[in-house]
């Protein structure tokens, strides 16, 4: 596991390498003889992959993205401890439930690993994934995908669920409202059954949606109202800013749809900010926003955080040499509704050699 994890992400071979520590530091047996069985175990699934990547000419991407270009973003994506804590003790209700959920799961796997070896076999073996779900937690705090809590918080009932054979019914009571608890808390069950009701209920129309007419691609479609504000202001844009047949703009705001719904062709291949981050990316879409003047305008906001700050980065940090090119050959020329659009410039741009 740990060896597959680490060839496809390098965060993942530390979270499988943080509970296969904690697997061989409770397993029965010669720990020496445990630590060269999974080494054994480690090269031998590998030495074939990293073969076959050799054959295939995959290796060295392999390898530069894994040790040069991830390296890179840690700055850019890891926002740290620090900044969740403050969320939590904000009261920002997400932080607290996935501040909660996480003490609680490293404590009950603290324990039990002091417990070694009084604790049940089953128990042992739901040690082990609880540590991943902790590690794993790292992503989370990088991330602040609070909204994930759920994958952090279970670690916490892992361990406590009824499995092992020597559970009370006690403990059994108490796992089971710890699961339910996790629930609750993360998964809003409430919620969901009352938008169920008001789907299955007189009301045509859920509530926060709403029904577009025009653009012609969207009529009688229902969107978000965040989404049809989104539709109505570029709808707005091009009204006052009327575009030639072959005319468009260059979408740095990840919101590809409008390219659809508005009949405008996408002037790259990379439909995402995030698609054009590796360098090679950027220099391709840069030259091209400099060379291809049929490109007017550039989409650089939409008012929604979801797509203007992916993982809490603000676009333009995650493409910098593009956004350059940006404030460059392009002014700002429209805003409405968080809705920004920016115009190119009547001078000249340079393009690149």
């Amino acid at each position: 596991m740990v060896a597959l994890a680490t060839i496809y992400a390098l965060e993942f071979g530390l979270y499988s390498a943080v509970a296969a520590s904690v697997g061989l530091a409770i397993s029965n047996g010669s720990k020496s003889r445990n630590v060269i069985a999974w080494l054994s175990g480690f090269l031998i699934v590998v030495v074939p992959v990293l073969f076959i990547a050799g054959q295939a000419g995959l290796l060295g991407s392999i390898v530069d993205v894994h040790m040069t270009y991830l390296p890179k973003l840690f700055p850019i994506y890891a926002f740290g401890l620090g900044t969740v804590v403050e969320k939590a003790l904000s009261g920002e209700s997400q932080a607290v439930i996935f501040v909660i959920g996480l003490l609680a799961a490293a404590a009950i796997v603290g324990l039990g690993v002091a417990s070694w070896p009084r604790i049940a076999p089953r128990q042992a073996v739901l040690l082990t994934l609880a540590a991943f779900f902790i590690a794993a937690s790292l992503s989370v705090i990088d991330r602040h995908h609070f909204e994930y809590a759920l994958f952090v918080v279970p670690a916490a009932a892992t361990v406590m669920l009824p499995g092992a054979a020597d559970t009370s019914p006690k403990g059994r009571i108490l796992s089971w409202s710890i699961l339910f608890g996790a629930v609750v808390l993360t998964a809003e069950p409430v919620n969901v059954v009352r938008g169920s009701i008001a789907r299955l209920g007189q009301q045509s129309i859920p509530v926060g949606w709403v029904r577009l007419e025009e653009p012609n691609r969207a009529k009688a479609t229902y969107v978000r109202e965040e989404d049809a504000r989104v539709v109505d202001a570029t709808r707005a844009f091009l009204e006052g800013n009327p575009l030639g047949t072959e005319e468009t703009w260059l979408d740095l705001a990840n919101a590809p749809g409008l390219y659809y719904l508005f009949e405008r062709r996408p002037p790259v291949r990379f439909q995402g900010v995030p698609f054009m981050q590796p360098p090679a990316a950027e220099i391709e879409v840069e030259n091209v926003l400099r060379r291809d003047k049929r490109i007017r305008a550039v989409l650089v906001a939409t008012g929604q955080r979801a797509a203007d700050t992916i993982d809490g980065i603000e676009n333009r940090r995650r493409v910098p040499r593009l956004w350059d090119a940006v404030e460059e050959c392009f002014e700002p020329g429209f805003e409405r509704s968080g809705v920004v659009f920016w115009l190119r410039r009547t001078g000249n741009c340079q393009s690149n050699p």
